[in-house]
């Protein structure tokens, strides 16, 4: 028997302490075959660790020889178990490459190499540490959030796992006024900014230099952390808006010319110049490499009379520093232009009162309007026609309001006046800066002379009493000397005496003046037979003070009877009565009139069913026979009225009598609705619908229904006010004709009820949903022909079929993969079975 070495011993006992601290630690060892693989070991760990059981190992195999640690920390045993016997260090190795290989008794290779690749997992165990102190510079009115500097700190853990996460905090602000922070950090990148209310309110003449206290940390248990002070110094910041440039229109060159200049806090920045408008606008300003900006051409206030753009201070990668300064320029007006006006046109009357308003002239000047250079004054230099006389007109200085001024305007000496008006600026050479305006002075005549008739008296006229409205009766002429086609010369006509009743009309002819003389109403001998009318002629213009209308003409007219026919007080007569009134009863009056007083008698010219008559000579009208609402709703008559004594004219007058209803008829079941049928045998409960009607309008719908409740084959079931169901009641119908007694009863109060025999017909029924009739009940004389007719139409049907059938047979093949049809399911609202 051989005995182990001391070294085997101890390998051994080695191994044996490992497979204890293991097992109870993760309570089962991992293992698998030996082959190459990843482990994850996690640093500082102290002891000793069994990593890994290598199984099914070659008995033949009596030793491991494992390389790639320098320190020699791992170890296999025969029995497979891999061992860490070391702590291990993950920033000192992050990864181990150990190669293992099976030997035999003689020490020689017999498997492998394996590769084991171990990963040595971090653990939080150094500290955040920040660098050198740092001290940084922020300019006044920085755009808050933007970083002016920033600080950083390193942390020795793996970078890929919270452990080396960290998390940058401001805990102190040295001076803190009113619990202000000035400041802030950003807590993933330490880059530090101002806040808003630093922004607003850091000034060098304030305080010039502010500590922050920082503080680190790493995101994973213990959370170890650092602190470091940043010094902050605060200087004046250069990039501020400069103050708004004036610069006078036209202004001498050389160009360009500096106007203005930007400067960034530090050197290096790439100065721009945008536009505020649109991209494409070309400014007629540049900035040079130093920040001077300068106008490149002359400026013309009245093309723009001020630029608002910006100045931007870039990066070399043409990045904004800070946000862009607004640059103002106002241009400066020069008198420099004159005033424009275009022609005008004003009207005046004659009589226009001296020293009353005209018109104004209105004149432009492009020089600014806030200045004297666009102060204007007016002068009327030139008046024509100077008649009557010159100067007729005068015109305010600085307003330009032309007026009346002296002597009289009369049309048919001018018509019209034309003025020039010179209109000049206030600036230093007015007599360059000025304008003549041409203004056009229509004279309007005025009201001054009154219509006269060309003929006063015209005699007298004969009218017949049917004479028609539109008929001109006689044309009447006044003249009037005023300017043609004016209201001051058109000339309306107005009766002013003579016409109580407003018979007659008179129209003006627009071109002529001339009259047209016209009745408004028919004339009426029986009225009035003479008319003296006095007619005055006016102007739809006023007449001037002073001056009144007293031009009249008379016009006679005498009317001539002419003999007419009666005509009825009322153009039409109607009323309503009940349709069961008693025969004798008066309807009523119908009354007319002849116009030369002849009697009159009454007589009934249109009675279509001799329901009515009349009494001649009072014309009241009275039921003759009895009437039938059912029969006319609506009794149309005429009545005619006739003279008496030779002349015999007439009139007629249409006279509606409107029935009232009343519940005289029985209700009713509807025609073809009283014989229905059902199919033999009766397989399931069966409706058969059937329908009232009533010929009373007011008193039939809506319905209701009864029948026998004894009755031991057939129940009702309403279906609305009209429809009502017969139903079966049980299966054991015979094949014959049932008569069902039924009840219906209208909506009067109380109901008025008919008695209906319906007929249901249980019968066998074809295919078509029918009752099924016999050849032999079709009568013998028709045997042959419905033979041959029945036999033509089973030839037709078949050959029909047989064609569908072929088809049908060719399309199998491509239907049987495809999805049958729904079958149509839906039920009508209101199954009908056919009356038989």
């Amino acid at each position: 028997m051989r005995i182990p070495s001391y070294q085997t011993l101890s390998t051994l006992l080695l191994a044996s302490v490992s497979l204890v601290v293991v097992t109870e630690q993760q309570g089962s060892l991992p293992s698998g075959p030996f082959m190459s693989m990843h482990l994850n070991v996690v640093e500082e760990t102290n002891g000793i660790q069994t990593l890994f059981q290598f199984t099914s190992i070659d008995p033949a195999v009596k030793s491991f020889k494992t390389s790639g640690d320098k320190a020699n920390r791992f170890q296999v045993f025969p029995n497979g178990w891999l061992i860490l016997n070391g702590t291990l260090d993950r920033e000192q190795q992050a990864f181990i490459l150990l190669k293992v290989e099976g030997l035999k008794e003689n020490a020689e290779k017999l498997i492998g190499p394996i590769i084991i690749s171990i990963k040595v997992v971090d653990v939080n165990d150094h500290r955040p540490e920040f660098g050198e102190e740092k001290e940084g510079i922020v300019r006044q009115h920085s755009r808050p959030g933007r970083p002016f500097m920033y600080v950083n700190a390193t942390d020795l853990d793996d970078p890929l796992t919270p452990n080396a996460k960290l998390e940058y905090s401001i805990f102190r602000q040295l001076p803190m006024h009113n619990g202000v922070w000035f400041f802030q950090i950003d807590s993933e990148t330490g880059e530090i900014s101002t806040t808003d209310e630093g922004t607003k309110q850091l000034n060098p003449e304030d305080e010039q230099k502010y500590e922050l206290l920082i503080k680190v940390k790493d995101s994973a248990p213990p959370f170890l952390d650092g602190t470091t002070a940043v010094s902050i110094i605060v200087k004046e910041n250069l990039w501020q808006d400069p103050k708004r440039v004036n610069i006078v229109e036209h202004s001498p060159g050389p160009h360009p010319r500096t106007i203005v200049k930007v400067q960034w806090n530090n050197p290096g920045a790439i100065y721009e110049l945008r536009s505020k408008e649109r991209s494409n606008f070309k400014l007629p300003f540049a900035v040079d490499s130093y920040g001077n900006i300068s106008v490149t051409k002359p400026l013309d206030r009245e093309e723009r009379d001020e630029y608002v753009f910006l100045a931007y201070a870039l990066d070399n990668q043409r990045n904004a520093l800070e946000e862009p300064l607004n640059i103002h320029v106002t241009v400066e007006d020069i008198n420099d232009n004159a005033p424009v006006c275009e022609p005008a046109t004003f009207e005046v009357q004659e009589n226009e009162k001296l020293g009353s308003s005209i018109g104004n002239v209105i004149a432009t000047d492009r020089d600014d309007p806030t200045s004297e250079n666009s102060l204007l004054k007016y002068q009327i230099v030139k008046q024509w026609p100077t008649k009557p006389q010159d100067s007729l007109f005068s015109i305010d200085q600085y307003v330009g309001n032309i007026g009346r001024n002296q002597g009289n305007l009369q049309k048919h000496e001018a018509s019209h006046y034309n003025l020039t008006i010179l209109v000049s600026d206030n600036g230093i050479n007015p007599e360059e800066l000025s304008t003549e305006c041409i203004v056009q002075i229509i004279v309007i005549d005025i009201n001054d002379q009154i219509p006269v008739f060309v003929k006063t008296e015209y005699g007298t006229i004969k009218l017949p009493e049917n004479t028609p409205l539109d008929k001109v009766l006689i044309k009447i002429q006044a003249t009037d000397k005023d300017e043609p086609s004016t209201g001051s010369s058109e000339i309306l006509y107005k009766i002013i005496s003579g016409d109580n009743r407003g018979s007659f009309k008179i129209t003006t002819d627009v071109r002529t003046n001339e009259g047209s003389v016209m009745l408004a109403k028919p004339l009426d001998f029986e009225t009035q037979q003479s008319y003296n009318l006095i007619i005055i002629a006016e102007n739809p213009e006023q007449l001037v003070d002073g001056k009144k209308y007293n031009s009249t003409a008379t016009l006679n007219f005498m009317v001539e009877d002419v003999h007419e026919p009666p005509y009825f007080l009322n153009s039409s007569y109607q009323l309503s009565i009940h349709e069961n009134s008693k025969v004798g009863t008066s309807l009523l009056k119908v009354e007319a009139l002849d116009p030369e007083g002849s009697k009159l008698s009454y007589s009934i010219t249109s009675d279509p069913l001799s329901w009515v008559k009349i009494n001649a000579q009072s014309g009241e009208i009275f039921i003759n026979k009895e009437m039938d609402r059912e029969t006319e709703s609506k009794y149309d008559i005429k009545v005619t009225a006739t003279e008496q004594g030779g002349s015999f004219m007439s009139s007629t007058v249409d006279v509606a009598i409107f029935l009232l209803d009343i519940n005289d008829n029985d209700p009713r079941v509807s025609d073809g609705f009283n014989k229905l049928f059902t199919c033999f045998p009766v397989m399931k409960e069966e409706k058969m619908i059937f329908k009232a009607a009533d010929f009373d309008s007011q008193y039939g719908f809506p319905f209701t229904f009864s029948i026998d409740g004894s009755n031991n084959d057939w129940k009702l079931e309403k279906i609305n006010g009209s429809h009502a169901y017969i139903v079966t009641k049980h299966k054991r119908y015979e094949q014959k004709v049932y008569e069902v007694p039924v009840k219906i009863f209208d909506n009067d109060e109380p109901p008025r009820s008919g008695d209906a025999l319906i007929q249901i017909n249980v019968c066998k029924c074809s295919t078509a949903k029918t009752c099924f009739v016999p050849i032999e009940d079709i009568g013998h004389a028709s045997i042959g022909l419905a033979l041959g007719l029945l036999l033509g139409s089973l030839v037709l049907i078949g050959s029909i079929l047989a064609v569908v059938f072929i088809r049908l047979n060719r399309k199998k093949k491509g239907e049987l993969t495809a999805k049958p049809k729904k079958e149509n399911t839906r039920e009508e609202n209101v199954p009908l079975k056919q009356v038989q």
